[in-house]
Protein backbone atom coordinates (compact mmCIF):
# COMPACT_ATOMS: atom_id res chain seq x y z
CA UNK A 1 0.00 0.00 0.00
CA UNK A 2 1.62 3.29 -1.10
CA UNK A 3 2.02 6.08 1.40
CA UNK A 4 1.95 9.83 0.83
CA UNK A 5 4.72 10.25 3.39
CA UNK A 6 8.19 9.44 2.04
CA UNK A 7 10.44 7.25 4.14
CA UNK A 8 13.70 8.71 5.48
CA UNK A 9 16.46 6.60 6.96
CA UNK A 10 18.23 8.18 9.94
CA UNK A 11 21.21 6.80 11.82
CA UNK A 12 21.02 7.66 15.53
CA UNK A 13 23.52 7.35 18.36
CA UNK A 14 22.59 4.47 20.66
CA UNK A 15 21.71 6.84 23.53
CA UNK A 16 19.27 8.78 21.31
CA UNK A 17 17.70 5.60 19.98
CA UNK A 18 17.29 4.34 23.55
CA UNK A 19 15.65 7.60 24.62
CA UNK A 20 13.15 7.36 21.76
CA UNK A 21 12.54 3.68 22.50
CA UNK A 22 11.87 4.49 26.16
CA UNK A 23 9.42 7.28 25.25
CA UNK A 24 7.70 5.04 22.70
CA UNK A 25 7.38 2.27 25.28
CA UNK A 26 5.93 4.69 27.84
CA UNK A 27 3.38 5.89 25.28
CA UNK A 28 2.63 2.45 23.90
CA UNK A 29 3.41 3.62 20.37
CA UNK A 30 5.92 2.59 17.69
CA UNK A 31 9.31 4.34 17.84
CA UNK A 32 8.97 5.56 14.26
CA UNK A 33 5.62 7.21 15.05
CA UNK A 34 7.04 8.96 18.11
CA UNK A 35 10.00 10.30 16.11
CA UNK A 36 7.78 11.39 13.19
CA UNK A 37 5.35 13.16 15.54
CA UNK A 38 8.14 14.98 17.38
CA UNK A 39 9.72 16.13 14.12
CA UNK A 40 6.32 17.28 12.84
CA UNK A 41 5.79 19.32 16.01
CA UNK A 42 9.23 20.88 15.51
CA UNK A 43 8.51 21.91 11.91
CA UNK A 44 8.13 25.66 12.63
CA UNK A 45 11.46 25.71 14.49
CA UNK A 46 13.17 23.73 11.73
CA UNK A 47 11.91 26.22 9.13
CA UNK A 48 13.16 29.10 11.29
CA UNK A 49 16.56 27.46 11.74
CA UNK A 50 16.91 27.04 7.97
CA UNK A 51 16.11 30.75 7.51
CA UNK A 52 18.59 31.77 10.21
CA UNK A 53 21.30 29.56 8.70
CA UNK A 54 20.75 31.01 5.22
CA UNK A 55 21.03 34.57 6.57
CA UNK A 56 24.21 33.66 8.47
CA UNK A 57 25.83 31.99 5.44
CA UNK A 58 24.99 35.05 3.30
CA UNK A 59 26.55 37.40 5.87
CA UNK A 60 23.24 39.07 6.69
CA UNK A 61 23.79 39.24 10.45
CA UNK A 62 21.02 41.80 11.05
CA UNK A 63 18.41 39.61 9.36
CA UNK A 64 19.83 36.54 11.07
CA UNK A 65 19.51 38.15 14.51
CA UNK A 66 15.98 39.34 13.74
CA UNK A 67 14.91 35.83 12.63
CA UNK A 68 16.55 34.33 15.73
CA UNK A 69 14.79 36.79 18.05
CA UNK A 70 11.49 35.99 16.33
CA UNK A 71 12.03 32.23 16.72
CA UNK A 72 13.08 32.50 20.36
CA UNK A 73 10.24 34.90 21.14
CA UNK A 74 7.70 32.52 19.62
CA UNK A 75 9.18 29.60 21.56
CA UNK A 76 9.16 31.59 24.81
CA UNK A 77 5.54 32.67 24.27
CA UNK A 78 4.54 29.06 23.54
CA UNK A 79 6.26 27.83 26.70
CA UNK A 80 4.69 30.57 28.80
CA UNK A 81 1.21 29.96 27.41
CA UNK A 82 1.57 26.24 28.18
CA UNK A 83 2.77 26.76 31.74
CA UNK A 84 0.81 29.89 32.64
CA UNK A 85 -2.32 29.99 30.45
CA UNK A 86 -3.93 32.66 32.63
CA UNK A 87 -1.45 35.15 31.17
CA UNK A 88 -2.81 34.49 27.69
CA UNK A 89 -6.56 34.23 28.25
CA UNK A 90 -7.25 37.58 26.55
CA UNK A 91 -7.99 39.49 29.73
CA UNK A 92 -5.41 42.09 30.66
CA UNK A 93 -4.02 41.60 34.14
CA UNK A 94 -2.90 44.43 36.34
CA UNK A 95 0.05 44.05 38.59
CA UNK A 96 -0.50 45.17 42.15
CA UNK A 97 1.87 47.97 43.22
Amino acid sequence: MPTSRPRVQVLLPESTRAAFADLADAQGRPVSTVIADLLHEMEPQIISLAKITRHAKAGRSGQMKQALRHMLGDAFAEAMSATQPELFDGKPKRLKP
